[in-house]
């Protein structure tokens, strides 16, 4: 789990996004079966030009989730990515738009797949969507 980016133009502001990235990482490790990074080892690469796949591989992980926040007056948009080590992506969140005041009721929301699959860099299908 990756600082997710802070979009908003204002430095002021980069403390919250720090602090969802923490609390999605939080919510993350309690998920059974899911080995998390800690906060200050994936941390360590914010503001960093390293790629994905140098992240991954200092990390010795197979996935990275990266997002962004953008904070515009009382209302935040949330986007997150799950990539792979090799930097394809994976799965790619819709945007979550919610009030500042109501940002926590997002970890009720169940997460559901965006229905358009991810796309590799140059425009070819990273992965097929699964039939049920």
């Amino acid at each position: 789990m990756l600082a997710f980016k802070n979009l908003s133009g204002d430095p002021a502001r980069e403390f919250f996004s720090d602090g969802l990235s923490e609390a999605v990482t939080d919510v993350l490790g309690r998920v059974p079966g899911l080995q998390v990074v800690g906060s200050a080892s994936a941390f360590s690469f914010k503001g960093k030009s390293a790629s994905i796949p140098e992240i991954a591989r200092q990390l010795g992980v197979t996935h990275l989730v990266d997002g962004t926040v953008v904070q515009e007056g009382q209302t935040v948009r949330i986007t997150a990515k799950l990539i792979t080590a090799d930097g394809f992506q994976v799965w790619v969140s819709d945007k979550l738009d919610r009030e500042l005041k109501n940002i926590f009721d997002s970890w009720r929301t169940p997460a559901r797949p965006n229905p358009t699959p991810a796309r590799r860099r140059g425009g070819r299908r990273a992965h097929r969507r699964s039939r049920r």
